[in-house]
């Protein structure tokens, strides 16, 4: 199975086709995992920017909470590890505290103590 990035993302003549669109739509947010953001290497910086705007597109769109929740887990992984912009931890564990308020889970929990250590 491809990676979530190279299913949205990468090879795509528009990123902002409707293809691209129903992709989003139908991707099961649960089988994605964080190695699946970490394809940074092979995205440049636009594309990088594109992949965080399809997290929050997909955001906007679920109606499930612990789906909700695991969204903001991964968007809070990937500004705070992989984009690294200013104000990285603060933005980061403003998504992971989201993630803890619509779904209590061990791991998002941990994950707040890890970004509050700083990058």
């Amino acid at each position: 199975m491809k990676k979530f990035t190279e299913s949205i993302l990468i090879d795509k003549e528009n990123p902002y086709s409707e293809k691209i669109r129903q992709e989003i739509e139908n991707v099961d947010i649960e089988i994605i995992v964080e190695n699946d953001l970490l394809s940074h290497d092979v995205l440049n910086s636009i594309e990088q920017m594109n992949l965080l705007f399809c997290l929050e597109y997909k955001l906007l769109i679920e109606k499930d909470n612990k789906k909700l929740a695991y969204l903001n887990y991964l968007i809070s992984y990937y500004i705070f590890v992989i984009l690294t912009p200013p104000f990285s931890e603060e933005i980061a564990l403003k998504y992971a505290k989201d993630a803890i308020n619509l779904y209590n889970h061990k791991k998002y929990l941990e994950w707040i103590e890890y970004v509050k250590q700083g990058n």
